[in-house]
């Protein structure tokens, strides 16, 4: 099998080991297409890697103009829904894990270098909008998603900001990110949460209906409030359903994340 080193996220990958186990970027694993060989438009110089011959129903791959060099990974299984991801730049890489349910997900790289990693067995409800926003004055900007997240309708998350900041005197930004949001495993957001840059969010955590998150915080917290604030969990955790599946993912996250010696 054939490995491949992607720059913008060499800094990041034991981040991404972390928070998505089977992160799978082996060549030899994916059949490899070009923009024309799908029918799509776009720089052949993207390369598009699918488990299978066609990406998911369900989702809109669009390249702009900049947008060359660019990778991206499709996983099996991954669902979708009225689902659109935009590459505006140069290198812009783009991973969606295996059993991901993507429904009416609007995803933009803006940035050259800027990356969206989703994980493994991650379900987004609705409408949710994911921006990695403008960020002049650092590369590797971007957003990692960790297994098992359940992202709720109408949840923002912007890695950096809409517009630059510049100091007057110097003419420097002062609104750049320093690293890209990370969301540990087995985390639940809520409706309407906003999510801000240079977050991390530890795993386990719940973030509360209307929640603004501008700082991070450890696992097992629950998040409430504008700006949300973070609070222990003191030994409970979430539950997505009565199923046994659901059961089992529980399981497997208390034994990896939960002490409760801490």
């Amino acid at each position: 099998m054939t490995h491949v080193s992607f720059q913008n996220i060499n800094g990041y990958i034991d981040d991404i080991r972390y928070c998505v186990a089977n992160f799978d970027i082996e060549l030899g694993n994916y059949n490899m297409f070009t923009p024309s060989q799908l029918k799509m438009k776009g720089d052949n110089t993207n390369k598009i890697y699918l488990k299978g011959n066609k990406v998911p129903d369900g989702i809109d791959l669009i390249f702009t103009e900049k947008a060359k060099n660019c990778n991206i990974f499709i996983d099996d299984g991954v669902t979708a829904k009225s689902s659109k991801i935009s590459l505006k730049n140069d290198n812009n890489f783009l991973y969606l894990g295996k059993n991901t349910a993507l429904n009416k997900v609007n995803a933009v790289l803006l940035g050259r270098g800027d990356f969206i990693i989703v994980g493994e067995g991650i379900s987004i409800t609705s409408n949710n909008i994911w921006s990695t926003g403008y960020n002049s004055g650092k590369p590797n900007n971007g957003l990692i998603i960790g297994d098992h997240c359940l992202i709720a309708s109408e949840v923002i998350i912007r890695p950096a900001d809409g517009h630059l900041v510049i100091d007057i005197e110097t003419e420097q930004q002062l609104n750049i990110s320093h690293r890209p949001i990370i969301i540990e495993p087995y985390c639940w957001i809520s409706q309407r949460v906003s999510i801000l840059k240079n977050v991390r969010v530890g795993a386990c955590s719940i973030i509360s209906l209307g929640s603004v998150v501008t700082k991070s915080c450890e696992k097992f917290s629950s998040l409430y409030g504008v700006p949300a604030k973070p609070i222990p969990l003191d030994g409970k955790m979430w539950l997505r359903g009565p199923g046994k599946e659901a059961k089992l993912i529980q399981q497997y996250y208390k034994e990896r994340f939960y002490n409760k010696n801490n």
